[in-house]
Formats: structure tokens, C-alpha cells, sequence
């Protein structure tokens, strides 16, 4: 039984503006997604990773991949939505797995301490949420105007690595209806899955995803 981590790095990187998906600009002269790849890589709690590429991009993505010893296949991401890429790599992933964790390839200051709780987590529960406390205040707005202030208390902001045990998250994804968006794998199972509880572990604030150049900076 084999604990599995599905990176995905399908994205086109349209709001970072640069020639490139974001995933391939540079940190230390090295791509951010060799950043992301080599943290899964290191880890003791991890077994085979599965890479998922923007499709235009394949090459480029094996060619970064292939520096890790985990890294057990490349595959193709969606062409629309984030989910279509997770759905791609989880389908992917062996039969005899155990566990599963989903982590933005973007997200490359993950720490060792996350991937390990997140693995822990999974011995007694089937889903696993890394997340942040909220500690701005929260406006629900409506037609441009604030309409509610919600108890900041009562929200928390998602990161990546999720975690899920493999037949859950298999489950969930062969459910999945591309008509409809996702913008995480906790969305995923809570629709398909509703009664499936999620436990949370403590995300941390580096752990932050490049979206824009000033994200990079």
C-alpha cells in the first residue's frame, strides 16, 4: 500500500502574465515546479508521485520531472479546469494505493511538516484539508454592496496538499461531471460525497501559491 502525491502543473499561468506558465519561471535558477516536485521528493512519507502537464507542455514538464526518482509518471492535464487535470491524475494512480494528496505544483515552499500531517491524518480519517485562520475581516457582498459580515471565526482559508485515501477520492472523481466547476478536490468530495467529514491540519503561511509577479517577488 503506497501513499501517492498528484502534483498538479497543468496551469497556463494566464493572470502571472509572463511568456511561460508560471510553473516554469525560476526560483534560484531552478523552475518553481522542480521546487514543488523535489519537496514531495524528499519526503520519507512519500512513494510514487504523478505530475500532471499542461498538455503543451509535456516535454518541458518530463524534462524537470525526470531529475526525481519518485516520480512515477507524467500525464497530461485538462484542457479547461483544474479539475479535469486532478481527475487525470487520480485516474492515473495504482490500484493498490493507500493514500492520495493533491498539491498545486505551484505551491513550492510546502513543508515537510504539512505532508507529514496530512499523511498522519489519513490513518484516521478518509480526508484531509490543509488550511489557514482567517485573520482578516470577511464581507459577503452582494451587487457590489456589503450585505452580511460573517464571524471570521467560523472561516478558514484552503491550501494545498489534500489528502484523501485513494478509494474515496477515485470515487468522487468518477462522479465528476465536467458541466460543472470545482476549484478544489474538498469541493470535489463534499458534492459527490456530502456525509464524507474532513479533518484539518495546519496549513502554513509560506505554503503560499504563485498566481501573480508580485506572489514570485
Amino acid at each position: 500500500m503506497t501513499n501517492y502525491a498528484i502534483i498538479l502543473s497543468g496551469g497556463s499561468g494566464v493572470r502571472f502574465g509572463a511568456d511561460m506558465p508560471k510553473q516554469f519561471v525560476r526560483i534560484d535558477d531552478k523552475a518553481i515546479l522542480w521546487h514543488t516536485l523535489r519537496a514531495f521528493n524528499e519526503s520519507k512519507l512519500i512513494d510514487k508521485i504523478i505530475v500532471v502537464a499542461n498538455h503543451n507542455f509535456l516535454n518541458d514538464t518530463k524534462n524537470i520531472a525526470d531529475e526525481f526518482s519518485k516520480v512515477e509518471s507524467v500525464v497530461a492535464g485538462g484542457k479547461k479546469t483544474r479539475s479535469q487535470s486532478a481527475y487525470n491524475g487520480v485516474m492515473a494512480v495504482a490500484q493498490d494505493a493507500k493514500n492520495v494528496l493533491i498539491h498545486d505544483g505551484v505551491r513550492p515552499f510546502v513543508s515537510d511538516k504539512i505532508i507529514k500531517d496530512c499523511i498522519n491524518a489519513l490513518e484516521n480519517y478518509d480526508c484531509v484539508a490543509s488550511v489557514l485562520a482567517t485573520t482578516d475581516t470577511l464581507y459577503e457582498i452582494e451587487n457590489g454592496k456589503v450585505k452580511n459580515i460573517p464571524d471570521r471565526d467560523n472561516f478558514v482559508m484552503a491550501q494545498t496538499p489534500q489528502g484523501f485515501k485513494y478509494k474515496i477520492i477515485k470515487q468522487a472523481y468518477e462522479m465528476y461531471e465536467e458541466k460543472l466547476t470545482f476549484s478544489d478536490d474538498i469541493s470535489i468530495v463534499k458534492h459527490y460525497l456530502p456525509n464524507k467529514e474532513i479533518f484539518l491540519v495546519e496549513g502554513d503561511a509560506k505554503n503560499i501559491k504563485i498566481t501573480t509577479e508580485n506572489d514570485l517577488k
